[in-house]
């Protein structure tokens, strides 16, 4: 069975399976996280986010499947951003 991910700057975590153009099946550690990751944005903290980073790749390190990680925020957030949004044809 998987370990799972859990990180104190971690809302959530999940892995996803992705097949690559050539049908190779992958896994994806998607973390959602309410850290700034805009590096431009005035709450970015590069000390934060380096730190679940290295955690996230400790992870990949020490599994047999998951190949991969992404750092999210929720789409809530998207919307609450420092440098703001743009809306096309329904689409953030």
């Amino acid at each position: 069975m998987a370990q799972l991910f859990a990180h104190p700057l971690a809302t959530s975590a999940k892995v996803f399976s992705a097949r690559t153009e050539d049908g190779v099946e992958q896994h994806v550690l998607v973390i959602m996280t309410n850290l700034a990751l805009d590096a431009s944005s005035d709450r970015y903290r590069a000390d934060l986010v380096e730190g679940l980073t290295a955690a996230a790749r400790s992870y990949i390190n020490k599994s047999d499947y998951v190949t991969g990680f992404a750092l999210v925020n929720r789409p809530e957030d998207w919307l609450r951003s420092d440098v703001g949004h743009r809306r096309e044809n329904g689409g953030v």
